[in-house]
């Protein structure tokens, strides 16, 4: 992949997944990991979740 911006945005994700993976089969969250979209469609930023309800950091130990 040449786009630098790209590249990273994807590596991100990736390891926002993992994360997102690692609550759920370990710790017993029921996470996920969205995506936000502004109002032309155009995706802006990941979510995660849990129990549909956007992280809380505070409650991870």
């Amino acid at each position: 992949m040449p786009d630098k911006a790209a590249r990273f945005e994807n590596r991100v994700a990736s390891h926002l997944l993992k994360f997102v993976q690692y609550l759920y089969e370990y710790e017993g969250y029921r996470a996920d990991l969205t995506f936000l979209r502004n109002v032309d469609k155009k995706e802006v930023d990941f979510l995660v979740t849990i129990d549909n309800q956007p992280l809380d950091p505070r409650i991870i130990k």
